[in-house]
């Protein structure tokens, strides 16, 4: 390694990008193609020979980390212990740091070598009751240390910013967030609570561990090192870390210049959020200024607001909550203005005949926003007593799909996921209206919206809908309104490099 003394980071790192690499050749190229931003590059050399890790050490000149990690800590070396020791102090010879698994058979380097050793563990719980011990167990060796914990629910991320709060008091330089998707959020505030560093993926399609975030993510779109924990909104979802919507909202702030976080607090129920994501006690790690919700928490986020706007309470659903100074959650659904404010471009909605696909969150406030608008909307869903049980809280119409096949309509709004896998949510010799509005955004334009430009309709695409209703969501959030340009060149660029990555 171009390197003759030992690296100085003082106690903080940052981002830690890492690779996974079985040649030099490879490893050198992605080494140099990782950001500048980052502090160290982690070399995850599991399935490297010694040659190939010599020939990287002799040529490569930024910062790095090697790890050889057994297939019990997360890892893939699969050789003699003879050999890893020997390949772990070659690296250490050749001047990079190294990380070693706390209580495995390397780890007596930690204390010969505290400030070029990180010792680690993964795969702990995430409480209290099972993190404190294993950093006073740790503390002596005076290395660098890093705990990566299991998260089940993302309520449990309270204990890391304990764990580091308590590292800080005792001047421990320690890093800490927690794996799984449940703990991504804590990659992202860990610096902030006082971590000396979080860990990245090159690219969406590399990660070395659940619930990472890339590199650039981490440095461009989210900024870590200047996040404040207390000036954050939430986007609260089941799947949320496949939406553009982070990118967009943060891009908007940062071209005002304001501090807001828009951050993803992803969970398959309800339930793991209900009881913590409204807490405002002093001890909270949590205080959030307020949140977008996306499927399937639309509905039970309506609930938790003591007060809802026009289109919120008509709908009983909710896609926008702000947490007002006294600590109210007031609601707003922005969904079904910008759907209105869409279709006004292409038909006098005065009257106008809309059929809407669905029954779920997004279709309960286009309805409700369209019938306040003047015109008559239809739900049509494939279970027709869902439909009707919807419409008839609305005071709209309602059928079967079949029923769909006979009816007028002027607009059509899409409003299931279908056509997010490329296929066609409607039989196209039924686009016989005047415009179409496909919820379901992507790279590319659905099948439905291709169809309806085809046979010559307003075809009107979900990433258009994504951006009308964030325009609004962002107003409600700060107070301002932000250039739509702005969070459109975001979420396209976003989507494009999802696009790429997974090709």
């Amino acid at each position: 390694m171009n390197q003759t003394s030992e690296p100085e980071f003082g106690d903080r790192i940052g981002v830690v990008v890492s690779i996974q690499a079985e040649l030099a050749e490879d490893a050198l190229a992605r080494i140099a193609a990782a950001p500048s931003g980052c502090g160290l590059v982690e070399l995850r050399a599991d399935r490297m020979q010694p040659k190939e890790l010599s020939a990287v050490l002799d040529a490569c000149s930024r910062p790095l980390l090697v790890t050889l990690r057994l297939p019990a800590d997360g890892g893939g070396y699969d050789g003699s212990p003879a050999r890893r020791r020997k390949m772990l102090e070659a690296a250490l010879a050749g001047g990079a740091m190294i990380d070693v698994e706390h209580g495995s058979d390397c780890a007596d380097l930690a204390a010969a070598h505290p400030e070029r050793v990180v010792l680690s563990d993964h795969g702990s719980a995430c409480r209290a009751d099972a993190l404190e011990p294993l950093l006073d167990a740790m503390a002596p060796s005076g290395a660098w240390l890093k705990i990566v914990p299991v998260a089940e629910t993302t309520g449990e991320l309270g204990a890391l910013r304990d764990l580091l709060r308590r590292a800080g008091r005792q001047r421990l330089r320690l890093a800490a967030f927690a794996m799984g998707g449940p703990g991504a959020l804590s990659r992202l505030l860990a610096c902030a609570w006082g971590s000396w560093g979080t860990y990245a993926a090159e690219r969406p399609d590399r990660l070395t561990a659940p619930g990472q975030f890339t590199a650039a993510e981490m440095l461009d779109e989210y900024r870590v090192g200047e996040i404040d924990p207390g000036d954050l909104i939430g986007i609260v979802g089941s799947a949320v870390r496949g939406s553009p919507s982070p990118a967009m909202h943060n891009a908007a702030y940062r071209a005002l210049g304001r501090r807001p976080r828009y951050v993803p607090l992803e969970a398959p129920a309800w339930e793991e959020l209900a009881g913590w994501i409204f807490d405002r006690s002093p001890e909270s790690w949590s205080r959030f200024a307020g949140f977008a919700a996306t499927m399937p928490f639309k509905e039970p986020m309506a609930g938790r607001c003591v007060e809802l706007d026009r289109i919120a309470a008509a709908a009983g659903s909710v896609n926008t909550v702000r947490i007002d100074e006294s600590g109210r959650a007031l609601g707003f659904n922005t969904d079904g203005p910008a759907v209105v404010e869409l279709l006004a471009r292409h038909l006098d909605l005065a009257g106008a005949r809309v059929a809407i696909l669905g029954a779920g969150g997004t279709a309960r406030a286009a309805a409700s926003a369209l019938a306040a608008a003047g015109a008559r909307p239809t739900l049509y869903n494939r279970t027709e007593d869902r439909a009707r049980s919807v419409a008839a809280e609305l005071g709209v119409e309602a059928g079967g799909l079949d029923a769909l096949r006979d009816a007028p309509w002027e607009g059509l709004v899409q409003a299931t996921p279908l056509g997010k896998q490329g296929e066609m949510a409607l039989d196209p010799e039924l686009l016989r209206g005047r415009a179409v509005l496909d919820a379901v955004y992507g790279p590319s334009p659905t099948p439905l919206v291709l169809a309806a430009q085809e046979r010559g309709l307003a075809a009107i695409d979900g990433f258009s809908l994504l951006v009308a209703q964030a325009v609004v969501q962002f107003e409600h959030h700060a107070g301002v309104r932000p250039d739509p340009e702005v969070m459109a060149e975001a979420g396209a660029a976003w989507l494009q490099s999802r696009s790429a990555g997974a090709s």
